[in-house]
């Protein structure tokens, strides 16, 4: 685990940053992060989607992904 962060627009959840120590998927980290709208059945859903390696702060990973400025999204109030 490189870092972990509160979800800004996504509270109470946290924004999880992984190294994948072995680059198995090339120069990238792993970031997971909880959607905004529940699964059918009401628990969270989790995903992951690959970040460049350059990333050590998972909000900014997670902006960067979002392709929204970093001081935007540490801004949000809620996720969509």
């Amino acid at each position: 685990m490189v870092a972990t962060a509160p979800d800004p627009g996504n509270p109470p959840h946290e924004l999880v940053l992984y190294e994948d120590v072995f680059h198995r998927l090339g120069n990238v980290h792993v970031l997971v992060m909880t959607s905004g709208s529940p699964d059918r059945d009401g628990r969270p859903l989790r995903y992951a989607e690959l970040v460049p390696s350059s990333f050590r702060d998972p909000v900014e990973a997670a902006a960067w992904h979002d392709d929204c400025p970093v001081d935007v999204y540490r801004q949000l109030s809620r996720r969509t």
